[in-house]
């Protein structure tokens, strides 16, 4: 197990007693360290790459200097005793004006690209998480729903069969008691099904290793508050966003580079030498002279570019607002309608305690029970379905809104 994970979990209480038997107790995440596990995950190359690139660019040249050498043997023709020419020189090429600028502009958004593009997929990486989060903790909760039914119909399973040996009740409802005690067994196998496949795919998500269980804990509930306008204020702040604001500069830097293009370059060089036995130290420029018009077309596309990446931001903030406004009165609405419920957990206990005690009296028949039994356990199985779509809703607020990746571990 990663030290990470050690440091993020804490160990279960209570587990399922046949898992308790064959295997070790389960860490179990909260939403807060599933988030954080998230966040420790390889950081991204990408940004490595682009920041290196942008020390290359941040140099004062954009080439090194050259050292040029050579050396000539003289033969003159008036008979004259020969001689060695030879000479040596260093030459510096210096970048138009503004190239470096831009050169160096457009490697600093390439890092602000890149940072940006790397938050927004740790962004959906923590939606991803926190989604299955939630949905373990619900299969959780109905697996323990199961569970409870199936007690019960285990309990009017032995209820009914001493009955039937008191002359009581009849072969048939005994029949009756133990399809009823099987169907709840099996659904219970089925919902501890669903809750392990959640639970495998959250740990694969978190890189937790092979062979390690994950399980969770926490009500089913997103925890933090949503609040409409911070949620608004935040959409313009979206990793995604940023990327098209920093391509928009890159092409406006580029736009910048291809400008310089058009300007003279200048190329100055230190000459020292041996010419005919004297001595010559040169002092020499030379300079581009931009006659051919060239960077007219890469100014053009830069331009294009630019004028596309601005208005696909427009666009961008006008749908994130537009997506938060309809996620946060769908999470509204649910809201509304879920505290209108009241507390239902506490009523379908309370409901399944008074079954119980009235059976027990001789209140109720058999069938009377099932019926029962099978209503009370659709209205919390469904109870507990709002419950996810509140979290969920709420959990697709802070995705589009980009405050999910603001959260503070």
């Amino acid at each position: 197990m990663r030290p990470s994970l050690r440091a993020a979990i804490v160990v279960v209480a209570a587990c399922c007693p046949a898992i308790a038997q064959s295997e070790p107790p389960s860490p179990a995440l909260d939403l807060r360290a599933t988030l954080e596990l998230v966040r420790q995950q390889a950081p991204s190359l990408r940004v490595d790459e682009a920041a290196g690139l942008l020390s290359e660019a941040e140099l004062p040249f954009a080439s090194d200097p050259r050292l040029d050498m050579s050396v000539g043997n003289r033969d003159p023709e008036d008979g004259s005793s020969n001689s060695h020419d030879w000479s040596f020189g260093i030459s510096q090429r210096f970048e138009p004006s503004g190239a470096r600028d831009a050169r160096r502009d457009v490697a600093r958004v390439d890092v602000d690209a890149a940072r940006s593009a790397a938050g927004e997929a740790e962004l959906l990486a923590l939606a991803r998480a926190a989604e299955l989060y939630l949905r373990a903790v619900h299969a959780g909760a109905r697996r323990a729903a199961f569970a409870e039914d199936g007690e019960l119909a285990r309990q009017v399973l032995a209820a009914v069969r001493q009955r039937v040996q008191a002359g009581g009740s009849s072969d048939l409802d005994a029949r009756l008691a133990a399809l009823n005690a099987g169907r709840a067994a099996g659904d219970a196998a089925a919902a501890a099904g669903d809750e392990g496949r959640l639970l495998a795919e959250l740990g694969a998500v978190l890189g937790v290793q092979a062979g390690e269980r994950v399980s969770v804990t926490g009500p089913l509930a997103w925890p933090w508050p949503v609040d409409a306008d911070e949620a608004l204020a935040a959409a313009a702040r979206r990793p995604g966003l940023r990327r098209l604001e920093a391509e928009a500069q890159r092409a406006e830097a580029e736009e910048r580079v291809a400008e310089s293009a058009g300007r003279s370059d200048l190329d100055a060089h230190l000459d020292y030498g041996r010419d005919d036995r004297d001595r010559v130290l040169t002092l020499g420029v030379s300079i581009g002279l931009p006659l051919s018009g060239r960077g007219a077309g890469e100014r053009a596309a830069a331009a294009a570019r630019a004028s596309r990446s601005r208005g696909e931001l427009a666009a961008g903030v006008r749908a994130a607002e537009n997506d938060v406004r309809a996620a946060v009165a769908v999470h509204a609405g649910l809201a509304a309608a879920a505290g209108e419920a009241g507390d239902v957990a506490q009523e379908l206990d309370e409901s399944t305690r008074l079954v119980v005690q009235r059976w027990q009296a001789g209140g109720l028949d058999l069938l009377d029970v099932l019926a029962l039994r099978r209503e009370l356990l659709a209205t919390r199985l469904a109870w507990l379905d709002r419950q996810l779509d509140l979290a969920l809703a709420a959990l697709e607020v802070e995705t589009l809104s980009g405050q999910l990746a603001e959260i503070a571990p």
